[in-house]
């Protein structure tokens, strides 16, 4: 019943876009907005890059609120949705996504339960490029403090995959293993090697590397199944 309200939300949202202007928002933003009877719903639109790693969050003040957040790509088609957050209460709905492709973006916010009230969003997004393909042999590659990598991991859907991170100094990274929608699967933080294991699964992954301190661009070396211990 939620995911047919949902999707009734978004056709009416997609016409009204037309006409309403929506708020322009840019990665980083942080907003306080309300759902009441002359505003039903939040319509907002920024504009990303094919690759860029894109979080959603929307926070509910008002605690009768019980919300639903959903990203329409360039055509106004669906690429996501959801009416509750595994990562913040109930109440509250989060969404990843990779964007395919260049262009503007629609972020569609209403309370499922049809109450009003008040409303936290944030917009994360982090610029990727593509590092190439995870095997058993080291694959090796330059990062900088931005963009991140990401690099394609082949599926399992029998067994979880361990992947190997290492660099040649000493720095912080965030290693994450997404699907290919954006949605995270598995995190690890660390310095220097970082452990982390690809749960089973049927469809496309990445593994996306971020550079989380500042400094001059540095050699990492990545490995499926492998006992990383010095740079490449």
């Amino acid at each position: 019943m939620r995911l047919l309200v949902t999707v009734i939300f978004l056709a009416l949202f997609t016409h009204q876009a037309t006409a309403d202007e929506p708020l322009q928002l840019a990665y980083g933003d942080t907003i306080v907005a309300s759902i009441n009877d002359a505003t039903p719903g939040g319509i907002y639109q920024f504009t990303g890059k094919a690759g860029d790693l894109v979080s959603i969050d929307a926070l509910a003040i008002s605690p009768t609120l019980d919300l639903s957040v959903g990203i329409l790509g360039e055509m106004q088609t669906n690429l996501a949705s959801q009416t509750v957050s595994n990562i913040l209460t109930p109440h509250d709905a989060a969404v990843d996504v990779l964007l395919p492709e260049d262009g503007r973006y629609t972020i569609l916010v209403h309370s499922e339960n049809g109450t009003q009230g008040d409303y936290v969003l944030r917009l994360g997004g982090l610029a990727t490029s593509e590092g190439g393909t995870l095997s058993t042999q080291p694959l090796t590659a330059l990062i900088a403090t931005s963009p991140a990598l990401r690099f394609q991991l082949t599926p399992n859907e029998q067994a979880a995959i361990p992947i190997v991170f290492h660099s040649d100094l000493y720095t912080e990274f965030r290693v994450q293993v997404v699907d290919e929608s954006g949605s995270e699967l598995a995190q690890a933080t660390g310095s220097n090697t970082v452990a982390l294991t690809a749960p089973p699964y049927p469809n496309p992954m990445w593994l996306v590397v971020t550079r989380l301190s500042e400094g001059p661009e540095v050699s990492i070396a990545l490995q499926i199944n492998g006992n990383l211990t010095e740079g490449r």
